[in-house]
Order: C-alpha cells, then structure tokens, then sequence
C-alpha cells in the first residue's frame, strides 16, 4: 500500500526542550512505531532549530558515511528551509507559530491523490482539515500521537489511530518506549 507519511516532529517528539538527542534519532525511532516502505512518500517539518537534527536522523547514512542525495549549502542556512531527496524524503523548516505545519498540510493536500494510505503523525488540531479531506477521497487514515498530545478534534476522527509515549534510558542517548497502543477503526 502505497504510503504518505506526515510528520509533525515536534508535536509527536515533544518540541526542542526534548534535546538533540532525541531528535538525532528520531528517524529510527518512527520506524518502530510504523514501517516506511520503499515506495513511500515521507514529508517531515520542524522550527529552524531542529532543522539539522532532522537532516541527519533521516538524510545521512552514517554506515556509509553519506547524505542519500544531493544538496547545496545554502539550503542549511535558510529559516525556510526546504530539502527534497527524490520522490521519497522531503524536509522542511518554517519559524513561527504554526509554521512548520502549515508547510506540512499545504504539501500534503498537493499529494494525497497518488498514496493509497495517508499517516498523519501528530495529535495536533492544526491537521483536522487535512485528515478530513483523507477520508473525502475514502483513503485510508492513520493518525500517530502521543496520548497526551493528542487533540480532542483528532481523537473523534473515524480512523485507526496509534498512540505512543517515550521514556528515555539511563544514558540519555538511547529512547525507548513505555507503550504503543493501536485503537479505532482497523482494516
């Protein structure tokens, strides 16, 4: 089933106070929660601060010691970041309020039509209208969030929802999970 994966970081992370480490291995710690296949699409937003973060978690392969495409420079160094590698990675940075969710909805709502499945991963209301136009073109929905970052308006959704909460271990380095739960409408 092809797939689109929309990441609100911060929301599903808990926001830079979480630390760099965190966010370093956020890319590892999503695939525990639900598999990326190859032929899925991955659209990631984050505020300035955590931009480089993102870029290293899920665009450099530290076993082979490279990026898995190609960028310039001056794409870093920009509060409106937008990095794409292929049809399959794409990561943005917007300051401000709401910023990088609006960049994630406004480019979600571009692609919804060639993904079979559309996971939303925050619990944040900012994505409602998105989640409801999935359900308007009969997608399939998925919503990833923590429980206590989880909005009222995205909890009543009619669709399968996967709740999570992290606990980090005594290094600080390594995250795991305290637990994950599936509930709603599974198919």
């Amino acid at each position: 089933m092809k797939t689109l994966h929309v990441i609100d970081v911060e929301n599903i992370f808990g926001g830079p106070f979480q630390g760099e480490a965190l966010y370093n291995n956020c890319k590892e710690l999503y695939q525990q929660i639900i598999n990326i296949h190859r032929e899925d699409e991955v659209l990631l937003a984050s505020n300035p601060e955590l931009f480089m973060n993102l870029l290293h978690s899920w665009a450099y392969d530290s076993e082979t010691d490279e990026w898995i495409g190609d960028f310039s420079t001056s794409d870093l160094f920009n509060l409106n970041s937008e990095i794409s590698f292929g049809d399959t990675l794409s990561i943005f940075s917007r300051p401000g309020k709401d910023g990088a969710d609006r960049i994630l909805r406004e480019r979600a709502l571009t692609k919804l039509e060639k993904y079979d499945r559309i996971i939303v991963a925050s619990g944040d209301h900012y994505f409602l209208a998105l989640c409801n136009k999935v359900l308007e073109l009969r997608k399939k929905l998925v919503i990833i969030s923590t429980q206590h970052g989880f909005s009222t308006a995205l909890r009543t959704i009619p669709c399968e929802k996967i709740t999570f909460e992290i606990t980090s271990r005594e290094n600080k380095e390594k995250f795991s999970f305290k637990w994950k739960s599936k509930i709603g409408a599974m198919t």
